[in-house]
């Protein structure tokens, strides 16, 4: 029974033009190779399966091969058949992650001074070369900057910034950069047909951006897939349930809900993914590619090579674009990407998701940013303001003002729940804006859902709730808002939450207790 060979494996490239996406690269090789102008050391440096090590191995065949066709191998020599067959005692490959110290270098070094036994140069390939110590880096250098002629270095590394600038300088340096999705795709293709693969379009196209650039992950997915499905057909579904993702068509309906300030139908659809045990996480890996996608197609219409998505859900981007502005999705990936970093440390991944949902899905959010400054503004302009309200219609400092005295006259009678000295919206999103960069997620939302009411001596909050409350009167938070309302006004206030569902009028009997005050001679602070 032979042993199974990876797909990988199998498909690797066996001449420069059958790599994927790095023409920049094998072209500039090939050339070389042609002209005879063949460096003393590379450097090949990009993210993993880019096909690093498959152009080292093409370049240590090519320089060797008594037969090369355009500056390929022709893989049918004496010479290149022993390279393939790892018979070959002159190419030398050597893993850097687990051969670290000085001794091996030194080792390599030892047998530079002996021509090649075989071949026509003696190539040594060290991978993960940016693993090896600071002793070894410094044994490999001289040998490095001037070895024999009939011999060559192929470094490979996916952490080009470990790599000391001394080596870095005795080599030519080559950035591989990842692949294209359509290339993935049409790679997955090629394979597929190749080993008979029974596959739908949108499995391709699910495998390809699972692969995040990869060839070599985007092969292994595959033939994850293959080994769980069987005989059986592939398609997008069986992919999500192997992997644990959400599926993508809860990450439109997401979009959706998040497009119509939906909050109830953005909830449930989150809780449908996660009872069914899927990745939080690849759920909102997906939205903001999707909501990227959708900020691309708005910027710079229907371009393949923009999108991240695949070209099979590009109906659904057409769609949302007509829903979505800019300054909203701009705002939706910043919310979205903050939720994304704190997933990690979460001890309750899905209230952060839900937290994020609730503010994009709030119309008046500061986080999901969907209402442009110059509407805000026109609402404050159109509220009523008692004599000596500051307006706020940029987050600029303002400048100092009093505060009027309450008026001699009794008030006139307002609607109930409503206080002549509410701050506008305009005002709160101001010290939402202002409180962002110091108070906790949950203090910024809050805060814009609240209701601010203004006295000389204080700014009253009423809270919805006593969730709310909690957040709210915590005195790191309450301290932020009056450092941000203190800038606003120029006054220091006092700050008092209150829970809305027991909150009265809190300026019921006000003016008679000033003008009671004022008669005494009595100064209030």
């Amino acid at each position: 029974m032979s042993q199974h060979q990876a797909l990988y494996r199998k498909y690797r490239p066996q001449r420069f033009e059958d790599v994927y996406g790095q023409e920049h690269i094998t072209s500039t090789l090939v050339n070389q190779l042609i002209s005879s102008q063949v460096m003393h050391a590379y450097l090949f440096t990009g993210t993993r399966g880019t096909g690093k090590t498959t152009c080292a191995k093409l370049l240590a065949r090519a320089v060797n091969c008594e037969n090369p066709v355009n500056g390929s191998p022709c893989n049918e020599c004496e010479a290149c058949r022993a390279i393939l067959d790892g018979r070959s005692t002159d190419v030398t490959e050597l893993d850097a992650a687990s051969n670290t110290g000085v001794d091996n270098i030194r080792a390599i070094l030892d047998e530079t001074s002996y021509p090649p036994s075989e071949l026509k140069k003696r190539v040594y390939i060290i991978d993960e070369v940016h693993m090896l110590s600071i002793g070894a880096f410094n044994a490999l250098l001289k040998t490095l900057e001037e070895p024999p002629e009939y011999v060559l270095f192929i470094l490979a590394t996916t952490e080009i910034r470990k790599v000391p600038a001394t080596v870095l300088s005795r080599c030519q340096r080559f950035d591989f950069r990842r692949i294209d999705v359509l290339t993935l795709e049409k790679n997955l293709r090629k394979v597929t047909e190749a080993e008979g693969i029974s596959i739908t379009p949108e499995a391709i196209s699910l495998i390809a951006r699972l692969g995040d650039g990869a060839v070599r992950d985007t092969l292994s997915i595959l033939e994850r897939c293959v080994s769980d499905a069987g005989i059986n057909t592939i398609d997008a579904s069986d992919i999500e349930r192997f992997f644990g993702i959400a599926d993508f068509v809860s990450v439109i309906e997401l979009a959706m809900a998040i497009s119509r300030y939906d909050t109830a139908s953005a909830l449930r659809t989150l809780a449908s993914v996660y009872e069914s045990g899927r990745d939080m996480r690849s759920l909102v890996t997906n939205l903001i590619s999707l909501l990227r996608d959708i900020l691309v197609y708005l910027s710079a219409g229907d371009s393949a090579e923009s999108l991240m998505t695949s070209l099979v859900e590009i109906d659904s981007i057409k769609e949302l674009s007509a829903v979505f502005t800019h300054d909203r999705l701009i705002s939706s990936i910043d919310t979205l990407g903050d939720a994304l970093s704190e997933l990690g440390r979460a001890l309750n991944p899905r209230l952060s998701l839900e937290v994020a949902l609730i503010a994009l899905c709030n119309p008046l959010s500061t986080v999901s940013g969907s209402i442009p400054e110059s509407v805000l503004a026109k609402l404050a302009s159109l509220e009523p303001r008692p004599a000596g309200t500051p307006v706020k219609t940029s987050p600029a400092k303002a400048e100092k003002t009093t505060p009027a005295p309450p008026p001699e006259t009794a008030p006139k009678k307002q609607e109930p729940e409503t206080y002549e000295n509410e701050l506008t919206v305009a005002q709160i999103k101001e010290l939402a804006d202002r409180i962002k960069p110091h108070a906790p997620r949950l203090a910024t939302t809050y805060i814009q859902s609240s209701r601010l009411i203004r006295d000389d001596a204080g700014i009253i909050i009423i809270a919805e709730g006593d969730f709310e409350y909690d957040v709210l009167n915590g005195s790191d938070v309450k301290n932020v808002i009056a450092a941000a309302l203190e800038e606003m006004f120029g006054i220091k206030f006092r700050i008092t939450v209150k829970c809305g569902e027991q909150e009265e009028d809190p300026f019921k009997g006000y003016d008679a207790i000033m003008s009671q005050a004022k008669e005494k001679g009595v100064e209030i602070v």
